[in-house]
């Protein structure tokens, strides 16, 4: 896939097809259960790019500069902050 404008969402994308084709290709060949473990820390990374850029989108505001740095767990918080209000029903974002 060709690379993408904004380098985090590019990163999502490929952290995602990599668990997609760990999940749907290698999986069933090899049955291994630790690959299953693979899935999960690339679907992780990808959650996480993939609010770093809606994060980044927020121009220059102090949400932008604190996502850039920050554990996921305080990247969530602004998320939900920033965008459940308005966006999203409260119950659909843990």
């Amino acid at each position: 896939m060709a690379p993408m404008g904004n380098p985090s969402l590019h990163q999502a994308q490929q952290h995602y097809d990599a668990a997609f084709h760990l999940l749907t290709v290698t999986y069933p060949s090899v049955q291994d259960p630790k690959l299953l473990l693979a899935v999960i820390h690339n679907l992780a990374k990808a959650l996480e790019a993939a609010v770093d850029v809606l994060l980044g989108k927020q121009g220059d505001n102090p949400v932008k500069a604190a996502a850039q740095a920050t554990p996921f767990d305080e990247k969530m918080r602004l998320f939900r902050a920033t965008y459940v209000p308005g966006h999203f029903s409260p119950g659909h974002v843990y």
